[in-house]
């Protein structure tokens, strides 16, 4: 138990036992009263003596309302209102009354409404508080002025009260005790107090005594005590004695071991100087005779790098003539090599000429030119007029002959097809394929660049149509695909768009965008041909849209909706936030519903207002979740926190632009509604951006909460999806929403190191770790019941893994380190809790996959998965683990992303065993809070596991020290309190000048 006079070590002492107790994380140091209580921690006698001595502490109380001085963690208190009687605990560790909080929070209700725990030292309690009994178990000796203590304790009696006492009986040797307490000291002060005595005794070294105010509550008179001192005191201090000569002969052999140790080893220093003398000696010849080898060896040396020298000069001369005649023979190749240039260049001039001359010549060749060029050339004078006749019955025999071959060709065999007959003709005069074929267009360009090429396309339309010079530039930039870069393609297809505007041109243009990554430009050609449109397109034009709206090119165009903060709309209510969300409670239960609650929560701890707002749409957006509007309530009220639901628009009716812009309009009536002061925008883009434009709208500032990059997370698991459209997109939406925001909050090193390389300011980003409730994860003994159901033995350790599982989190890599571990002859059980879907018990491929390694491995009998188990009972399965793996896999998201669940762990008191993957390795300290092992290294995983299997001890260190972390370092009330104090820096910042 602690005591009332400031925090201090305390000890747990018994005759022949002194044993210090493990100070509890904090301030001070509070005694383990209640552990030992449980017979949790030393010997079941010790235990045994404790529990009699706190037995007789409640048997002698008297009356309904308790005063427990020094509480410690509260064992007293709560076996007094389990027998119902209303009990105050008082303490000022603020440890010890944290502890007896929490253990009388596992109690029923109606004791717990008969408790109240007070940290406060007791001179500080009020003097008008009354008890009908006081409580001193072991306080009184911690106190240099015992007297006053008892007199402070003595003045919060009633009338008839009384005060039960315990203290250890004359001397208990230990650095925490103050004073030496005596049965006859005592007496003395009962009779200053002007108390009875009710009871006095000295059981196993310890005094009980009782003193009542109340003349009819005393047992005995004040002589008859005293008479009883000296048989008690004889008993006490013979009691006493035995305990001191016992420690004595313990000490003598103690101090007869040291000294033949001492002995031992001055004999073995003796003989280790004379070995070490001989050594010196020995030495001493060895260097002499390295210094003549050394002697030897630099002289060869010498005569070498002489030699060499010589040698390295007469090359450098061969070289450099060498070197000489190659840059001659080099110089007359490269002349040769520019004329054989110069050469092709022509001859690839002069073949584009050619061929673009035979497709002319090829037009001319046609009836229908040939007709044109008769009609109007035969009336320019006579003659031609007397020849037209004679011409045009030519060309008509010409044109029958021509239809006649035509038929003859159709009627032949055409690769294995009769009857097949040849495409139909180009028109004449339009741009077809064949006047400029795109070999000879990417011929031209890989010979001579892109301006050969420009100026080509240039000449060959002159005094054409724009409509067939942007034609040729498009085709331009389809055959020089793969050879030339991105911005040369797209340089030919701006040029095509410049020359002309209709509808095949632009739409040319945007699928040469789509495919090098210019999907601005192609966000801004759809909005041109919309307006080309009008409001009422066709079905032909609806087509087009729609196929080209389709492309995630076509989203970025919603980043034109980002304007500077304007002024403030409306008056805002003070420290009044609005927490903008992809997902919540209750509909989500998952990590990021369960960070929202936290953040949510420790904000509102340091004194804002935290409303939550889901994204539009949700929770009647998800996918085979069945839930219907009418079933949604607009808001409601969880732990203190209001989520507010907006239902439209609905993101699965529109493309994902419109529904950015749509979204955005919602929020922003909701913001004008909600009247905050500030903007918090969650993870992804799609969330974030409408939240962004609305409250710049509004003119609140934003802050982007960036918790994950869903972009990276499946390129993790599809490598290729990096070189798909989406990836780019998906990856300007984030920088965007990040640059444009007041400032942003993430989880990781990494991540901000990934959104700075995307051009985020770096001190616009501020790391916000993922956390937890210590309060809710508490550690707990093991559920022998339902180990025993699951069929795990008392003895042997389990190695436990709780949660969904995801191809990243390596649970195939646990399972082969657990098959490496059986065949080292180890033996422990393999827990894993849960499955693929986070929302039924279906199995799927990675619990298959773990099935099929158990097997081969040998040991499907250790292995236990009993699916996904009701949220109340996650704790029961909690309690059976020993270790804690989390072997996540070396992919990117894993590198970047850090989850929640070590954090209950270690809140738990699990030792815990990380991947070495930048995100864990960022909240795990090895050897310190858990252990780390070489990611993508099943040998590492399973050496690390079986260190922790050998070792209950380093298991047990690992888990203290990893939940004192936590209560240090990672709690939702210390997130919040940094959040809130950028936030209110931020609030009170002026929007920027535009």
């Amino acid at each position: 138990m602690d005591h009332g006079e400031g925090p201090r070590e305390r000890t747990i002492e018994t005759p022949g036992d002194v044993v210090s107790a493990a100070p509890i994380e904090g301030r001070g140091a509070a005694d383990r009263i209640s552990e030992l209580y449980a017979g949790g921690i030393l010997t079941p006698e010790t235990a045994a003596v404790a529990r009699d001595r706190i037995h007789w502490m409640c048997s002698q109380c008297r009356g309904d309302t308790v005063l427990d001085i020094g509480c410690s963690q509260g064992i007293v208190t709560v076996l007094l209102a389990r027998e119902g009687l209303t009990v105050t605990g008082l303490d000022n560790n603020p440890d010890a009354i944290a502890y007896a909080r929490r253990a009388s929070g596992r109690e029923p209700s109606s004791v717990q409404a008969r408790i109240t725990w007070i940290e406060c030292d007791l001179v500080d309690l009020p003097e008008s508080e009354r008890f009908d009994t006081v409580v001193l178990g072991e306080v009184l000796e911690h106190q240099a002025q015992p007297g006053r203590f008892f007199a402070l304790a003595a003045r919060h009696l009633e009338s008839n009260g009384r005060l039960v006492l315990t203290a250890p009986f004359g001397v208990h040797p230990h650095d925490d005790h103050k004073c030496t307490v005596l049965p006859s000291q005592l007496v003395d002060l009962a009779a200053v107090h002007r108390l009875g005595i009710a009871a006095l005794d000295v059981v196993d070294g310890y005094i009980r005594m009782t003193f009542a105010a109340a003349a009819n509550d005393v047992g005995t008179s004040v002589e008859e005590t005293r008479q009883r001192l000296v048989a008690l005191t004889e008993k006490g201090a013979l009691a006493s004695q035995a305990v001191l000569y016992a420690r004595l002969r313990e000490r003598s052999e103690q101090l007869k071991k040291k000294a033949w140790a001492v002995r031992s080893l001055e004999t073995q220093l003796a003989t280790a100087k004379e070995q070490q003398a001989e050594t010196r000696e020995a030495v001493t010849e060895a260097q002499n005779a390295v210094r003549e080898k050394q002697s030897a060896l630099e002289r060869a040396i010498r005569e070498k790098n002489e030699a060499l020298e010589e040698t390295r000069r007469l090359t450098d001369e061969a070289l450099a003539r060498q070197r000489q005649e190659f840059e001659e023979t080099l110089a007359r190749e490269r002349s040769q090599h520019g004329a054989q240039a110069r050469l092709k260049a022509a001859q690839a001039q002069e073949r584009l000429v050619l061929k673009t001359l035979d497709a002319e010549s090829s037009v001319k060749r046609t009836i229908s030119f040939q007709l044109g060029y008769l009609l109007v050339h035969g009336f320019k004078s006579p003659a031609a007029a007397a020849r037209l006749p004679l011409d045009l019955l030519r060309l008509r025999d010409e044109a029958r002959a021509r239809r006649k071959a035509r038929l003859a060709r159709s009627a032949k065999p055409r690769d294995g097809e009769p009857g097949a007959s040849s495409p139909r003709a180009a028109p004449a005069g339009s741009m077809s394929e064949t006047a400029v074929p795109s070999e000879a267009l990417l011929e031209l360009y890989k010979e001579h660049g892109i301006g050969a090429l420009t100026a080509e396309v240039g000449r060959i339309t002159r005094g054409r149509p724009a409509r067939q010079r942007a034609e040729l530039l498009l085709r331009a930039s389809l055959a020089i695909r793969g050879h030339a870069t991105n911005k040369e393609e797209m340089q030919l297809a701006e040029m095509a768009l410049a020359a002309d505007s209709s509808e095949p041109t632009m739409i040319g243009f945007a699928e040469i965008g789509k495919k090098v990554g210019a999907y601005g430009r192609v966000a801004d050609v759809v909005e041109t041909l919309e307006k080309h449109y009008g409001p009422q397109p066709n079905q032909h034009q609806q087509r087009v849209l729609n196929r080209l709206k389709a492309h995630p090119a076509y989203i970025l165009s919603a980043l034109d909706a980002i304007e500077p903060r304007r002024p403030v709309q409306f008056g805002s209510i003070p420290r009044r936030i609005c927490y903008v969300l992809h997902n919540s409670l209750p509909y989500s239960s998952g990590g990021y519903a369960t960070r929202s609650h936290g953040v949510a929560g420790g904000l509102t701890e340091a004194g804002y207002e935290v409303i939550i707002t889901t994204r539009p749409g949700f929770p009647v957006d998800l996918k085979n979740a069945g839930i219907h509007p009418d079933s949604v309530a607009p808001s409601e009220t969880i732990d203190g926190i209001s989520y507010v639901r907006t239902l439209e628009p609905h993101r699965g009716q529109m493309h994902t632009r419109a529904y950015i812009l749509s979204a955005a309009e919602a929020m922003e009536t909701r913001f004008r509604d909600l009247r905050p002061e500030l903007v918090i925008g969650a993870s992804n883009s799609y969330t974030a951006l409408p939240a962004l434009i609305a409250a710049h709208r509004v003119g609140l500032p934003f802050i982007y909460e960036v918790r994950g990059l869903w972009e990276i997370t499946r390129m993790s698991r599809d490598r290729d999806f990096s070189e798909h459209p989406q990836f780019t997109v998906l990856k300007k939406l984030e920088a965007a929403t990040a640059i444009s925001a007041e400032h942003v909050f993430t989880l990781t090193g990494a991540m901000r190191d990934e959104m700075i390389a995307r051009g985020t300011p770096p001190d616009r980003i501020e790391l916000l770790p993922n956390c937890c409730d210590p309060s809710r994860f508490l550690p707990r003994p093991r559920d022998a019941e339902l180990a025993a159901t699951l069929g795990i033995p008392a003895d042997v350790p389990v190695i436990g893994y709780i949660g969904t599982f995801v191809d990243y989190e390596g649970l195939d890599d646990l399972a082969v380190a657990c098959a490496i571990l059986n065949r080292r002859g180890t033996t422990f059980r393999l827990l894993l809790v849960g499955n693929e879907n986070a929302s039924g018990q279906e199995r799927g491929p990675i619990t298959a996959e773990i099935g099929r390694i158990a097997a081969e491995g040998g040991f499907s009998d250790w292995l236990i998965m009993p699916g996904r188990v009701p949220h109340d009972q996650v704790d029961r399965y909690y309690s059976l683990i020993d270790v804690a793996p989390f072997p996540r896999k070396p992919w990117p998201v894993c590198e970047m992303v850090s989850p929640m669940k070590p954090l209950e762990a270690l809140a738990m008191e699990k030792a815990v065993v990380i991947s070495s993957v930048r995100a864990m390795a960022e909240m795990i300290e090895h050897e310190r809070t858990g252990l780390s092992f070489e990611k993508d290294n099943v040998e590492s995983l399973a050496s690390t596991l079986q260190r922790l299997i050998a070792s209950p001890e380093l298991r047990q260190t690992l888990g203290r020290q990893g939940r004192a972390w936590v209560e240090a370092e990672r709690t939702w009330r210390q997130s919040g309190a940094k959040a809130a104090q950028r936030i209110t820096e931020i609030i009170g910042r002026p929007a920027a000048r535009v």
